[in-house]
């Protein structure tokens, strides 16, 4: 009983009660304050942004400023990183960013790991050929043995 989970089962309940605690602390102030920028829901958030961006696009165009040129691919990937804003009203989601990273560092893994098991066999296929190279060599020694 006292070694489930590696015997920190205790330190693992009090972090999940933190967690939980710290959950319902900041539901409570998402419920009680929903005017707060940091709390509003993202929905309201994208809508103001949105507006933010058209007002801004439409106010260039009345005063005939010229329009921004296509942004380089440098400047779209640096966007991406960007937090949300009415500059670019460029959102990209960030479960799609997390499955990049996700994906791009099982990739790793994976070559990482095939890398380690090809030296892993290389090693063992120089270990069988010297054990076969010296058990020729003593059976080449025998036979010379037995017949001279």
């Amino acid at each position: 009983k006292d070694q489930a989970m590696g015997g920190h089962w205790k330190w693992i309940a009090i972090c999940n009660l933190v967690l939980i605690a710290v959950s319902l602390i900041f539901g409570y102030f998402c419920e009680t304050m929903p005017n707060a920028p940091f709390f509003s829901p993202f929905e309201a958030k994208r809508q103001k942004i949105y507006d933010e961006y058209a007002a801004r696009r439409t106010r260039e165009l009345l005063l005939a400023k010229e329009l921004p040129k296509r942004a380089s691919t440098l400047q779209n990937l640096v966007d991406v990183v960007r937090p949300f804003s009415s500059k670019t009203a460029f959102y990209y989601p960030s479960g799609f960013i997390t499955a990049l990273f996700i994906g791009i560092s099982s990739f790793a893994y994976v070559i990482i790991w095939i890398i380690n098991v090809r030296h892993g066999v290389e090693e063992q296929l120089e270990a069988l050929k010297q054990r076969a190279v010296a058990a020729l060599f003593k059976q080449i020694v025998n036979m010379g043995e037995q017949f001279y």
